[in-house]
C-alpha cells in the first residue's frame, strides 16, 4: 500500500486515496478492525459487527470507514447495523421506501 501511495503531491484527499488502496488489499475483517480502532468503538458494538455476514459487514462499511462530526460513533454504527439487518442501506432513514424486490 505504501508503494502505491508514495506519490501523492497535489492530491486533494490523501487519506481517501490511502483508504481506497487499503480496501483493495485488506480483507473485510481487516477493514472492520481498522473501522473499530479509528472510531474507538466499544466491545459490544465490535462484537455485533463481527457477528454479521461478510455481505452485511461490507454494507455497514460502505458509507465510509471514518465517522466524522458524530457525537457517539457506536450509536451511528448500531444504526447502520440495524438498517442493514432490516434490508435498508446503512445510511437509509427508517420509514423510507422499501428496498426493491
Amino acid at each position: 500500500v505504501s508503494k502505491e501511495c508514495s506519490r501523492m503531491d497535489g492530491v486533494r484527499n490523501p487519506s481517501g486515496v490511502v483508504m481506497s488502496k487499503i480496501k483493495i488489499f485488506a480483507t473485510t475483517d481487516e477493514l472492520l478492525n481498522i473501522f473499530v480502532d479509528i472510531n474507538n468503538l466499544d466491545k459490544a458494538t465490535e462484537s455485533r459487527l463481527f457477528s454479521l455476514t461478510n455481505e452485511q459487514k461490507t454494507a455497514v462499511l460502505a458509507p465510509g470507514i471514518f465517522l466524522q462530526n458524530v457525537r457517539n460513533p457506536a450509536t451511528v454504527v448500531r444504526s447502520r447495523i440495524e438498517n442493514v439487518l432490516h434490508g435498508r442501506g446503512a445510511m437509509e432513514k427508517m420509514g423510507g421506501p422499501p428496498p426493491p424486490v
